[in-house]
Order: structure tokens, then sequence, then C-alpha cells
């Protein structure tokens, strides 16, 4: 309010995949679109169409992470989170700026293949994707390279939870895996840190299952056919079911099979088969709306190829 009445911009901290910060001056009126703009603006972002704000909320019981909506005010949000943290003071909300459509990078854009590497770095290291152990170990000298510090064993052992997931790790002993990757670090060639983001992204396109995608934790309470916990991934030529445990790809639904779905704030339903035989799986997450935006731009560019009309988002 104060910044309002003095007509001065306010100043907001937007977090980057990787946890790196960089600072915008936003209005009364400025909307996460535009915000969404100055950022890539910021950047130098070629083409800012993939890249979006999100609400993140974290606290000691959860985690989530919402798309802005366009059209609503920034500082609307801000007031909103102080609102919540009243109620709920162990909530800390922050805006992240990241990819939301996930077709690819644009390996002609450095701060596009940048973006990409930060975003898959930190995703493959939560979990979300699952490359094989000499994957992994592949990908974390690569990310090394990328960082352009001096490495060591002790250096990579106290970031081996920053390169690969849990899930993993656990299967050894760290001062094992903090030598395998030395070694793999070693007999890379050298990199540019621009080169080894590129390399870093590169490799997951051709050796990482259903890279690049969105995924959402889904709990199916209808079709025993599929586990009742479902990891669904949605990427721009379908839409995959993994067994949360064994991460393993029990159906995959590509667009040209789906009839239709739709979505409500607890659920998202999916309706797939033919116009004779049809099958629908409800999924109940909180998530429905993304989801749904996801798969509705992915559709609209798959049309889009084939009738050579731009793609609607």
């Amino acid at each position: 309010v104060q910044y309002t009445l003095r007509c001065e911009p306010h100043p907001i901290t937007v977090k980057l995949p990787d946890e790196s910060e960089i600072e915008a001056y936003v209005d009364s009126t400025t909307t996460t679109q535009e915000l969404n703009a100055l950022l890539a603006e910021s950047l130098g972002l070629n083409n800012p169409e993939p890249f979006h704000c999100f609400e993140i909320m974290t606290s000691e019981t959860g985690y989530s992470e919402v798309a802005m909506l366009s059209s609503v005010r920034v500082l609307d949000y801000l007031a909103g989170w102080v609102a919540q943290q009243a109620e709920s003071p162990d909530r800390v909300y922050t805006i992240m700026y990241k990819i939301r459509i996930l077709l690819g990078p644009d390996m002609d854009d450095p701060e596009c293949t940048r973006m990409y590497f930060l975003q898959t770095m930190s995703d493959v290291a939560a979990g979300k994707y699952f490359p094989g152990e000499k994957d992994a170990i592949a990908l974390a000298a690569t990310a090394l390279k990328a960082w352009g510090e001096e490495v060591s064993l002790e250096f990579i052992q106290e970031r081996l939870a920053f390169l690969i997931c849990e899930a993993i790790l656990c299967n050894g002993d760290p001062e094992e895996w903090a030598q395998r990757v030395l070694d793999a670090y070693n007999r890379l060639p050298e990199l540019t840190a621009e080169e080894a983001m590129a390399a870093y992204v590169k490799y997951c396109l051709d050796k990482v299952p259903l890279y690049p995608a969105a995924f959402f934790l889904c709990e199916n309470p209808r079709k025993p056919e599929f586990p009742s916990n479902i990891l669904v991934a949605i990427h721009q030529h379908a839409i995959c079911f993994q067994d949360l445990e064994t991460r393993e790809t029990v159906k995959e639904f590509p667009y040209t099979e789906i009839l239709t779905w739709a979505n409500s704030p607890t659920q998202f339903l999916l309706v797939y088969g033919s116009v004779q035989e049809q099958e629908k799986i409800y999924l109940d997450t909180p998530q429905g709306s993304e989801m749904d935006f996801l798969v509705k731009y992915f559709v609209s560019s798959m049309v889009s190829r084939l009738t050579g009309q731009p793609t609607k988002a």
C-alpha cells in the first residue's frame, strides 16, 4: 500500500529453479502475464511463451506448486499470502519463474538452454525423472562441468543430493557414489559452462525416459488395473501413467487416442478409446486445472501441425 501511495514500483524477489534469485519491479496494476514478460526480457529469452510464474508454498507439513493466473495482479497474490501466513505462520510463499510448457529447448537460445538445464537438474535430483545409475552418474559429471568450479571428491560428496536423487543414492555408499562421479567427470572433455549445460539437456533428450514432461501425483480410486497411486507424466506426445513405486510406465495414452478430458478442483477425468468403446478414468488430484492446461496446449499444438493453424494456449 505504501509503495502505491508513493507511486513507486514495488520490488519483488523471484526465484529460478536452482533457487537463485532475480529482482523485478511491479506496481498495483502489474499482472502475472506482465511479470512473465518482464522476467523474460530481463533474462534475454528469445521465446517467452513456455515460461511462467508459479506460486511455491512450503510449510512444515507440505509443499505445493501452482501456476499463477495470468490475469491476476501480482500484488494481490502477495496480499493473499500475508493473510494466509497470519493463519498459518509456518507457510512460506515465493514466486518461481520456470518452464511451464515443456516442448524441449531451443538450443540456439543460450538462456533457454540454461533455464532447461537448471530446471532439469533440479527435477533429476528431486526424482521426477528417473535415469538408470549409469545415466545418473553421467548427468552428475556433466552438471559439475556446467558449474565450472574446482572439483574434488569432498566437493562432490557434499553436493550429491543436488546431483542424484535419493532413491538412487540410497543403494550405495556416498563416498563410492562421489568417486564414480569424479571418475566420470575426469573422463569428460574440456567444456565451457554453456557447452556443458547444452550437453546435459541433450543427454536427457536422448536417454532419459519421458523427458521433457510435467509430473503430477494422482490417486486412482476406481480402476484396479492401474496402481492406486499414479505418477502422471504429461508431455507433447502423450499422457503416461507411471507406477509410483517402480517408476515403470504402466499405460501410455497418445493424444490421438484421447477422446476428451475434464477437470474439477479435486479431480482430472480422462476419456480414451474409441467412440464405440469408451473408457473413463477419474484421478484424484488438486492439480486438475494445470493438467487440463497442458493437455489442451499439446492437443492444440498437434492439431496446428496437422492443419497449419496457430496453436491456441
